[in-house]
């Protein structure tokens, strides 16, 4: 009984020092991209850098609970943390620059890191009685790791990759016979046949980049002069790969989603359902939403989540 009462102590002890760090890069599509292939017209105030994206790290506070660590790319906005440490709990930050500056603004936060090598971060990364929690998992997170020694058991980059695209969000409307289904195309050629196709079965219809980042890389094909100025468009371009997903563009009243851990023995947690606020096709924001009342569009929906979910175990996602 003593001996069990010092396990329990020590049990209790580990979980008081585990701390969780959070961090990440918000723009972790930017990074699958192929620069191989073929781009959608895109409008950018300033080519591959995306100052907002690279200071969106900030929103993680929100998640954090007592004597949790954030990393951020930049100084952490002192109104913004002071309320938070106020109203909330204590933790800590740390930031890589003092300042945001051109010198590292095209790397990802993982990459940062490693060329800063700022020994606080290190540090608290290395800690073997801290939980690292990434935004996002990219090819720079991995050679972080392996640059600091640090063992990972999470899953293999190329899965990581392909469960990020939409071409295998596609895929499975496929394999779980799902409504709407799209299209992806490998040409210029098919490209120009298959809207032609898809626009005589519907009013609109969207054209997106497998890889796009929320509210880049897609637009809406609404007639075929649409179709002829993004046949001359892509053919002006020097490409060597060339997808899309061709889809049907639905006039939605509501949207929603739903929030899910793939556990690394395959078990599958919901988190929680949110209905989704967008403008057209940037993402704004999300609220809490009921179970109840998706149930009443839609009594499927859960089961369809969790069939997903266990196609990208099988395909080794977790």
């Amino acid at each position: 009984m003593f001996h069990d009462a010092l396990v329990s102590f020590a049990e209790r002890r580990v979980i008081i020092m585990k701390k969780n760090v959070y961090l990440g890069s918000f723009n972790a599509e930017s990074y699958y991209i192929d620069s191989q292939y073929c781009k959608l017209p895109s409008f950018s105030m300033k080519k591959g850098i995306h100052p907002l994206f690279n200071s969106m790290d900030e929103l993680m506070l929100t998640m954090l609970e007592k004597d949790d660590i954030l990393i951020t790319r930049y100084d952490m906005d002192i109104t913004y943390k002071e309320y938070y440490e106020t109203n909330f709990n204590s933790f800590i930050t740390y930031n890589c620059v003092t300042k945001e500056s051109d010198l590292y603004e095209d790397k990802s936060l993982f990459g940062l890191i490693k060329e800063v090598r700022p020994n606080n971060i290190i540090n608290c990364l290395t800690d073997a009685d801290n939980k690292i929690i990434e935004y996002s998992l990219i090819q720079d997170s991995y050679d972080l790791y392996d640059f600091i020694g640090l063992k990972n058991n999470k899953p293999k980059t190329d899965v990581v990759r392909m469960v990020n695209s939409k071409a295998y969000s596609n895929e499975l409307r496929y394999k779980l016979d799902l409504p709407y289904k799209g299209i992806v195309v490998d040409s210029i050629n098919e490209f120009v046949k298959v809207s032609h196709r898809m626009l005589a079965e519907y009013p609109s219809i969207l054209i997106k980049d497998v890889m796009g980042v929320s509210g880049k890389g897609i637009l809406i094909i609404q007639n075929e002069f649409m179709i002829m100025r993004l046949e001359k468009f892509f053919l002006k371009q020097q490409f060597e790969k060339f997808s899309f997903l061709l889809e049907p563009y639905l006039n939605k009243v509501r949207d929603f989603s739903c929030q899910l851990t793939i556990k690394q023995d395959g078990n599958v947690i919901i988190q929680g359902y949110q209905e989704n606020n967008n403008r057209k096709f940037t993402y704004l924001g999300s609220s809490d939403l009921s179970i109840d009342l998706i149930n009443q569009w839609d009594n499927n929906y859960t089961e369809t989540i969790n069939n997903i979910a266990h196609l990208m175990f099988k395909d080794g996602y977790y």
